[in-house]
């Protein structure tokens, strides 16, 4: 099967690149050309199937004339041409239809699908296309490795389109059924921020979703989660309501405790008022909200994009004007339009930050919990691609983005990771997870992850997770799901017999990690009908304390007897675990003096 041959013209040696590794992953032959003396040189050399040409070349001639020469000398004229281009936002429309004027063969607008650009290529070589199976968005091509991205600097300011209709995105999001994965299968390279850390929301989106905290209950938890932060300020910041006495109070109560973390920062409705509050109360940075998908601006707030943009501007630089530090949380991020919306807004934001000289940071909210951890999936669901998209083309330090996700596709701690992986500096998160229907990423997973990637815990004091969730438990009522990562009843309990047996004999074979020196939660046995001779020698062993070669073993006779009874019970249809008070009943009548005296 021959292998055809392709030359690309354009003077952004990046792009070249991407176009490159898009069509060499296709089976083609390329040849890549920055100039347009490159290109003829190429073409004498190499013979091209097919040209891809750019029209704004960064020289004399530009991708018009190239076309042109092409086309008149007869030893090319067959070489189909392919112009490459935004050239709608440089040239009227009519030009590309003209064929007299451009004898060109098909053009492509940017941004691109990678998947039209082969399609493209195939009909002009005649090659049959390939039909997507599954559903993919308008993404403009991200590079796939490091060396080949946009160096950090903002690219052009992105036009902002103001349709009538909103773009709801129905080929990702039916709402009729399951929303849809779209891959485009362009990675993006993973590339950690230098430093990262974590923001807690517990006192502003993890009390909409459970009975409000006192203000002294506000205060307990702060004060733990400035002792689980450690010295280094791993638990940056906790951000509050301002609009009720107690959270004023509560405020005003954490503000005396003088701790540098985690600084207190605030989240206001959009009013002079309100920003006038967080400057009164002494507080240096503020949440905004700025919903950023159709969803919210269109069927919520009854606005077009263009509205809702300039309102945006004015209430950030009004922020800055009193002397308040904006953090913009751009709502339902993932369901939104990122090229059409996302993107020009953030660009302003930047421009406005670079000229005020104050870091205004971005927040990406998951709201709803669609965000995907897939470097290879689609815009906008791709928090690689969010990440990356931000830094690259919008020109957003690591050091002011900043990730709240949802959990609503049980995906929240691996988006979470993932935006630290990329490029965020930032995870917010919640104690245990409390937040709007299904709750943010847990602050206590957040911690244990930081620990996993970083390799250190940093100074954290991770024994404050177990403190964190008795508190909650014994002060506020609420009752944490006994399996329940690192804080539950059983998270580090086994009722298997064979598990038992294995623990017996080395608690590494079934322990996450030291459970006891990390989070002051010793391994622990339950016994019921799964238990066998293991699972209840095991948990005698450990209420009598028995470590080594002192363990009760599993052969020995009185828990033969034990075992016998509970299997009694379980015949008779019990249904719930043996509890503690039964097994020392047993223990003593069937272990007698040696262990129970």
């Amino acid at each position: 099967m021959k292998k055809f041959k392709i030359l690309v013209v354009d003077d952004d040696k990046d792009l070249l690149d991407v176009v490159r590794l898009v069509l060499e992953k296709e089976g083609f032959e390329v040849f890549t050309a920055a100039s347009s003396g490159e290109c003829y040189d190429s073409l004498e050399k190499n013979a091209p199937d097919l040209v891809i040409l750019d029209v704004v070349m960064g020289e004399k001639k530009d991708g018009f004339e190239i076309c042109r020469d092409i086309k008149t000398q007869p030893k090319y004229k067959g070489i189909p041409v392919m112009m490459l281009t935004a050239v709608n936002e440089y040239f009227p429309f009519d030009f590309k239809s003209d064929e007299n004027w451009l004898p060109s063969d098909a053009f492509l607008d940017k941004p691109f699908e990678p998947e039209i650009l082969v399609n493209c290529a195939r009909k002009l070589l005649g090659i049959a296309t390939q039909k997507a199976d599954a559903p993919k968005l308008k993404f403009n091509v991200l590079p796939a490795i490091d060396s080949l991205c946009w160096k950090g600097k903002v690219s052009s300011p992105q036009k902002l389109p103001n349709p009538e209709q909103p773009n709801l995105l129905r080929e990702i999001f039916p709402y009729s059924s399951v929303p849809k994965i779209a891959f485009d299968n362009i990675s993006v390279p993973m590339s950690p921020a230098e430093e990262i850390w974590i923001t807690c929301t517990t006192f502003r989106d993890g009390q909409q979703a459970r009975v409000p905290y006192t203000a002294d209950q506000i205060v307990d938890l702060y004060d733990m989660l400035h002792k689980l932060s450690g010295p280094n300020g791993i638990i940056r910041q906790c951000e509050f309501f301002l609009y009720n006495k107690k959270d004023r109070e509560a405020i005003i109560k954490c503000l005396s405790r003088g701790y540098q973390y985690p600084e207190v920062t605030g989240w206001v409705r959009a009013s002079e008022v309100d920003f006038k509050g967080i400057k009164w109360m002494g507080l240096k940075e503020t949440g905004l909200l700025l919903s950023a998908s159709d969803y919210h601006i269109y069927l919520k707030m009854g606005k077009d994009r263009e509205k809702v943009m300039d309102d945006y501007i004015k209430l950030v630089c009004q922020a800055i004007e009193t002397g308040v530090k904006p953090r913009c949380h751009l709502e339902d991020i993932t369901r939104a339009d990122m090229y059409g919306f996302v993107l020009p807004l953030v660009q302003r934001l930047m421009r406005v930050s670079e000229d005020s000289r104050v870091p205004v940071k971005i927040r990406m909210c998951d709201t709803m919990g669609y965000g995907v951890p897939f470097a290879e999936a689609s815009l906008p669901r791709s928090v690689p691609k969010i990440v990356t998209l931000l830094r690259k083309e919008a020109g957003v330090p690591s050091a002011q983005l900043e990730w709240h996700g949802h959990n609503d596709f049980h995906l929240v701690m691996a988006n979470s990771m993932a935006a630290w992986l990329y490029g965020c500096s930032a995870v917010n998160g919640t104690l245990l997870g409390f937040g709007e229907r299904t709750g943010n990423s847990p602050i206590e997973a957040c911690c244990i992850a930081y620990a996993e990637l970083t390799g250190t815990s940093n100074g954290m004091d991770l024994t404050k997770i177990t403190d964190i969730a008795k508190y909650l438990e014994e002060k506020t009522g609420f009752n944490v799901p006994p399996n329940y990562p690192f804080v539950g009843r059983y998270f580090n309990t086994t009722m298997a017999g064979i598990h038992a047996d294995g623990l017996i004999k080395n608690e590494e074979i079934y322990n996450i990690f030291d459970t006891t020196k990390i989070l002051k939660r010793p391994l622990a046995a339950l016994v019921s009908d799964k238990s066998g001779l293991a699972g209840i020698a095991l948990w005698y062993s450990q209420f009598l304390g028995l470590t080594g070669e002192d363990q009760i073993k599993k052969t020995d006779p009185g828990i033969e007897k034990v075992y016998e009874w509970v299997k009694a019970q379980y015949s008779d249809k019990r249904v719930t675990a043996i509890s503690p008070q039964e097994l020392i009943e047993q223990g003593r009548r069937c272990l007698g003096d040696r262990f129970f005296r």
